[in-house]
């Protein structure tokens, strides 16, 4: 018993020497601190995993958005109306459709009505609300950004590649597109038209005939809805 103990407290002094030389390794030191400023104003607050359920609840606004996942980036923040020289740490994460969560869907809903998401969020990673909720630079539908800090613009908001678009979808057909819910809460929706070239042109019935045929979807062929103009835009995900 006395060798086990004597073993014992030579184990706890050992861990004692080491803890004391970790300590005074680790902690940083006033001179150090004044030497790293941009790591000091990019030492993290938020965690992405968490706050991926509370961006869910609190902007995906309607059940059929969803933020896939958080990812971190840096950007020259403003402060007093001019960029910063430093980048800051900031997380962001889009909001895309999630067609698994659409109510009532059918073949013209899927595939010319939904056929993107819509906006997303920025927050830095240093600060939050008094709340602990995360500080929003870029914010709700349609997007709502501080201006003074991060100059984002609603160009680009519309969101035909992502995460979760793994379904193909028609655009500029006769069919309207959903493009975001009215933000005045009255029973109609803002729509859109797709504006730029990607995809294929189903300028004819044979490539109608052959997409229809690869995809197994004879609406491709036989809808009235498609035009020479329309685009098909398939192989979305990201």
């Amino acid at each position: 018993m006395e060798e086990i103990f004597i073993m014992n407290e030579d184990q706890r002094a050992i861990l004692e020497t080491v803890a004391r030389f970790v300590e005074d390794e680790v902690r940083p030191r006033a001179a150090e601190l004044d030497a790293n400023p941009e790591t000091l104003e990019n030492i993290r607050l938020l965690d992405p995993i968490p706050l991926n359920a509370t961006l869910n609840q609190l902007q995906a606004l309607r059940p059929f958005y969803r933020f896939a996942d958080i990812d971190i980036s840096r950007y020259p923040l403003q402060e007093g109306g001019q960029a910063r020289q430093a980048h800051q740490q900031v997380l962001i994460s889009a909001r895309e459709l999630d067609l698994a969560r659409v109510a009532d869907r059918n073949w013209t809903r899927d595939r010319l009505q939904l056929t993107h998401g819509f906006g997303a969020i920025a927050t830095p990673v240093t600060e939050v609300e008094e709340e602990g909720l995360p500080r929003l630079m870029l914010r709700d539908i349609p997007p709502q950004t501080e201006q003074k800090r991060l100059a984002l613009s609603e160009t680009g908001s519309r969101l035909y590649f992502g995460e979760l678009t793994r379904h193909y979808v028609v655009v500029n057909s006769e069919e309207a597109e959903f493009d975001y819910p009215d933000p005045a809460g009255e029973e109609r929706d803002v729509r859109t038209v797709y504006e730029h070239d990607r995809g294929i042109l189903l300028s004819s019935m044979f490539r109608r005939l052959v997409l229809a045929w690869e995809l197994g979807d004879l609406n491709l062929l036989i809808s009235g809805q498609i035009r020479t103009d329309s685009r098909l835009l398939m192989h979305r995900q990201i």
